[in-house]
């Protein structure tokens, strides 16, 4: 396999992996219903703490990933350095060498394709918990809001609806004077 068609399946296997963390995550309980703030409110503290809690277990499964890739590099580390030949390297080796042939063993690519999914799994969900953060900012402000009849409807008195129904009248009145 070239070089070039080992990239193309690197990217579309990282666009896949991408792709799959994102639909993991339910973006619509981000979502505000302004006419059910009390349920709203009540359910934040429980979306908040799953979302929390999958970010702790994202961190735990990076952490793990990054334990697994370091002792890829350092397995592969002491096989290039015991035995030479069998990477096509020369007995006496550099230092730059051991590390540019680590780099291109598919068990090293492969070990660090999963610290990187895992790290942006984390970043995704750290993103989701700040987003949860300012969804309960929002909740807070619509409620002051509600408690300054911001959206109530406008009303009149007896005098304003008595006038509002003459102008009415008056215009309907003057409409069909217009007609005849």
């Amino acid at each position: 396999m070239t070089k070039r068609t080992k990239k193309t399946k690197s990217k579309k296997h990282t666009k896949k992996v991408k792709e799959e963390i994102r639909e993991s995550l339910d973006e619509s309980v981000l979502d505000v219903d302004q006419n059910d703030l009390d349920k709203e409110f009540c359910k934040q503290p429980r979306l908040y703490i799953k979302y929390a809690s999958e970010l702790a277990d994202a961190r735990m499964r990076l952490d793990e990933a990054d334990a697994t890739f370091k002792t890829v590099k350092a397995t592969l580390d002491g096989l290039i350095r015991s035995d030479p030949s069998s990477y096509d390297l020369p007995e006496k080796i550099t230092e730059t060498v051991i590390t540019s042939t680590i780099i291109m063993q598919d068990e090293y690519m492969k070990a660090q394709k999963k610290v990187h999914s895992a790290q942006y799994k984390v970043n995704l969900l750290f993103a989701m918990t700040g987003a949860l953060d300012h969804k309960r900012s929002s909740l807070e402000n619509l409620v002051k809001l509600h408690g300054q009849n911001y959206f109530s409807t406008p009303r009149s008195d007896s005098e304003g609806r008595e006038r509002l129904e003459k102008e009415r009248s008056d215009k309907v009145a003057k409409k069909c004077r217009k007609e005849k």
